[in-house]
């Protein structure tokens, strides 16, 4: 009789959850380029990384450990050999897939992980070091479009918390709130992703992004639209806007405005700050 975790293959005992030969069930075989993890043939390697030797490529994107695949750990902790081990080293708190040993943290995601064409890996994937309309800083990766420190990649927040230095901080300190794309650190608000970021021309630094200042909420212009506020009911379509009359007066004005190629007449509402 096959012990724990073993099942009984031709009179062999395997651990079908890990077995190559036997994946998931007795007699289903990986093909030359899987690994058998958490009973199901996965990817040896990622598209943009290769991964160590007891990895495989788990969500179509990170190297994880075979072991590890299918475990869920707390947001302090990182997986390793199938078990969930502490973050907490000591005085800090190891980066996302690190764990620490003996007072030190040591990088478990990214043990014989090798990305491609530059790119560094964290946490068992692979980012590029810069984003294509702005310049991270050293310390910095892009994530989607966005600069993220090195050590918040990973990191998960709650509301009203962002991530510095690997560990979560208040967006405001005390009754005092920080400016947008800032946190509390030690009792002063400093500047989160925008540090050593560098921008193109006519664009500034928010979050860790970069965008057109002029626009609500730092989102990118788009054709037709026209910024700034504007007195009376109104309506847009295919880039034409026109204004009827003072809000709350349903009364049509006798010359009508319209914004067309940019150019805004308004009669007789109120338009500041148009573009």
């Amino acid at each position: 009789m096959c012990g724990t975790g073993a099942t009984d293959c031709s009179g062999t005992c395997v651990n079908v959850k890990l077995d190559d030969a036997n994946c998931g069930a007795c007699g289903r075989k990986c093909g030359a380029t899987e690994a058998c993890a958490s009973g199901q043939c996965l990817p040896r390697n990622c598209t943009a990384a290769s991964c160590g030797v007891d990895q495989v490529c788990s969500n179509a994107s990170v190297c994880q450990q075979r072991t590890c695949v299918g475990v869920t750990c707390a947001a302090n902790e990182t997986c390793s050999d199938g078990k969930c081990q502490t973050r907490d080293c000591g005085q800090v708190t190891c980066a996302p897939g690190s764990v620490c040993r003996n007072g030190v943290c040591l990088d478990i995601a990214c043990n014989g992980v090798n990305c491609s064409g530059g790119n560094v890996c964290l946490n068992g994937q692979c980012f590029p070091p810069t984003c294509a309309d702005s310049t991270c800083a050293a310390t910095q990766v892009c994530v989607g479009t966005t600069c993220a420190e090195r050590t918040c990649v990973g990191v998960v927040c709650s509301m009203g918390r962002v991530c510095v230095a690997g560990a979560c901080q208040p967006e405001s300190c005390g009754i005092t709130p920080c400016a947008m794309g800032q946190a509390c650190a030690s009792g002063s608000c400093v500047d989160v992703a925008c540090r050593g970021v560098t921008c193109a021309s006519g664009r500034t630094c928010v979050r860790g992004a970069c965008v057109n200042p002029m626009m609500p909420g730092g989102a990118a212009p788009s054709s037709g639209f026209a910024s700034g506020s504007t007195l009376g009911a109104s309506s847009m379509s295919n880039g034409t806007h026109r204004n009827q009359g003072v809000l709350g007066d349903s009364t049509p004005p006798s010359e009508p405005s319209t914004q067309s190629n940019g150019t805004h007449t308004n009669q007789p509402g109120q338009v500041s700050n148009v573009r």
